[in-house]
């Protein structure tokens, strides 16, 4: 079991497990400002995102991260819960982030808490693969920041953000 705490008193701390009995070939992996991620729609990154990933054709797959402005992320299995929207079912006026893109997304185009939510409120969640090798895991994810932190979860009932 995954588990991750985000802590403010006297300063902020962030912190996850990752509990797997095998490898996924993870490293830590830098993506500079600017940084382009070669997937069709994908927009330039405006902070720099530093974390542990697996990169995958020029592509970095973060387990969890945190840009140059403090923002971070952790994915943590949520495998009795996690349903993700369908390409063809995305709402109208909401933008689609697969689940493998969401890391990046948020800590590459938000520079803080109050701006991921944002960007969240507009979103849900798809279900795209990666690459037929790489299906969607069943994730949610903790975001956090020296102002808060939010838990992310797709369920069969919409996009939820806890904080």
């Amino acid at each position: 079991m995954c588990t991750a705490i985000a802590f403010r008193p006297g300063g902020t701390y962030f912190g996850r497990t990752l509990d797997f009995d095998r490898s996924y070939g993870s490293e830590i992996v830098i993506a500079p400002r600017g940084y382009r991620p070669p997937r069709p729609g994908e927009q330039p990154t405006a902070y720099t995102v530093i974390g542990m990933a697996c990169a995958e054709d020029g592509y970095p797959l973060y387990f969890d991260g945190m840009n140059e402005r403090g923002l971070c992320i952790a994915g943590l299995r949520f495998a009795e819960s996690a349903s993700y929207c369908r390409r063809s079912d995305i709402p109208a006026g909401y933008e689609g982030i697969p689940s493998y893109a969401l890391p990046l997304r948020l800590l590459g185009q938000c520079a803080d808490l109050p701006a991921a939510k944002e960007l969240l409120q507009r979103s849900v969640i798809t279900d795209e693969a990666f690459s037929p090798a790489l299906p969607p895991s069943p994730m949610h994810w903790l975001l956090a920041d020296g102002s808060g932190s939010l838990a992310i979860e797709q369920t069969a009932d919409g996009l939820h953000l806890w904080d």
